[in-house]
């Protein structure tokens, strides 16, 4: 099994090296996508797991990417709660199910996880969606590179083995802005996000 990490330099990892593979052509590439909003003012949004802790009204950043021809196989996303300090990853070809899917205003992604918690190895999946909305978008184009007016999305946890009661708890969030950047836009991106990784580590000292 894969186990989640918490560590926002790992949040930020994934980000810096997710340059694409191919430009200019239709062949494969690495899509990564970013976005940051709040956490729904519902009691759903207060959650606490082995090093993630979410609440009402936090503000989030994320980001995902996945390789356009094997989607399901390399899909990776991590939500960092900036209130909390804690990061929530979805590794990449853990997902037994992940889809993207682009129409003319909406591009979709959905991934399932299995996975387990560190330091109780429980068994739980873990499903995160994004719904972006924009306008202009080329229909089947998972590739393009698109800025986002507004967006939903949600991260589900399902712990049928729970030491106490069965959960199965979805956090919703709305999203502000969202983007699939330019290859170079990401790699600065990437950079600038590591540098505040250093910044808030030292602050803990």
């Amino acid at each position: 099994m894969i186990k989640h990490r918490n560590a926002l330099s790992t949040a930020t990892a994934v980000l810096a090296l997710a340059i694409p593979l191919a430009t200019g052509t239709a062949q494969a590439a690495l899509v990564t996508g970013t976005f940051a909003g709040q956490l729904n003012n519902d009691p759903s949004s207060d959650f606490t797991s082995d090093g993630f802790s979410s609440a009402a009204l936090d503000a989030i950043t994320g980001e995902f990417s996945f390789d356009t021809t094997n989607v399901a196989g390399t899909f990776t996303a991590t939500i960092f709660d900036v209130t909390s300090g804690e990061a929530f990853t979805l590794p990449a070809g853990a997902s037994s199910t992940a889809t993207a899917d682009v129409t003319a205003t909406d591009y979709t992604v959905t991934a399932e996880d299995p996975l387990e918690f560190p330091s109780t190895s429980t068994p739980f999946t873990a499903t995160l969606s994004l719904d972006l909305q924009g306008s202009g978008l080329v229909p089947g184009d998972l590739g393009q590179t698109a800025a986002f007016t507004a967006g939903t999305g949600s991260l589900n946890i399902n712990v049928p083995t729970a030491p106490v009661a069965p959960v199965n708890q979805t956090i919703g969030f709305t999203l502000n802005a969202a983007a699939i950047p330019e290859p170079a836009s990401i790699a600065l991106l990437g950079f600038g996000l590591a540098g505040l990784a250093r910044v808030r580590r030292r602050a803990k000292r």
